[in-house]
């Protein structure tokens, strides 16, 4: 879960403006991996695992995790970025949930 918001306050720091990166993202549920340089919709698809022992959505076996980030536009100056991790065990479903905020700081 941190992974994910860590993704998302890097493309924002990528960007360099917030007001740029800010005009770019839109509410709503993402999925994105430790390389990417944007976020996708999300598609409910399992994080994967490789053979470095890292998780995406390229490549590697089905790891038992699937991760959602949601943003949400709370202000001009604030996105809050909701992540979800969740997975199945013993037919019952568990998830860990964090929260960040993103504030234009510039």
């Amino acid at each position: 879960a941190q992974e994910g918001a860590e993704i998302v306050r890097g493309l924002r720091d990528q960007q360099g403006d917030w007001n740029d990166w800010y005009s770019l993202v839109a509410t709503g549920d993402y999925q994105a991996q430790y390389n990417s340089n944007s976020l996708t919709p999300d598609s409910d698809l399992p994080l994967r695992i490789d053979a470095n022992g890292l998780y995406q959505y390229d490549s590697g076996s089905n790891s038992p995790f699937f991760r959602r980030i949601s943003l949400y536009k709370l202000s001009d100056d604030e996105i809050k970025v909701v992540v979800e991790v969740k997975w199945l065990e013993k037919n019952s479903w568990h998830s860990l949930i964090l929260e960040d905020r993103l504030w234009n700081w510039q």
